[in-house]
């Protein structure tokens, strides 16, 4: 066994800060700038469009309105106004009262 230190262990963090600093340097981050912008003035790669197929054409005025609703006919016991309704009520309910007492009375 030797008292060496061993190369592949970083014994001092300034150095790790150190490497990266050297990997980032000004000199790459051009580089990488320049590839990167090269690559951006390219043309993009699309499918070639087909005038055959017609094309869709979306009308944002018509989807904005919301539809016009007819009002629902109103029928039976609804179509009548709220006192007749509870006339109606207590009529039924003053007869069937009426008729109870009457079956139980014989």
């Amino acid at each position: 066994m030797t008292n060496a230190p061993d190369d592949t262990k970083a014994s001092d963090p300034g150095s790790q800060a150190d490497e990266l600093t050297e990997m980032w340097d000004a000199s790459a981050l051009d580089e990488a700038t320049a590839a990167f912008e090269a690559e951006a003035s390219k043309p993009a790669a699309t499918a070639p469009v087909r005038r055959d197929e017609p094309s869709i054409q979306v009308d944002v005025a018509a989807i904005s309105v919301p539809p016009v609703r007819k009002r629902k006919k109103k029928r039976g016991l609804a179509s009548m106004s709220m006192p007749l309704q509870l006339a109606l009520a207590v009529f039924v309910g003053v007869a069937t009262f009426g008729i109870v007492k009457l079956l139980l009375a014989h």
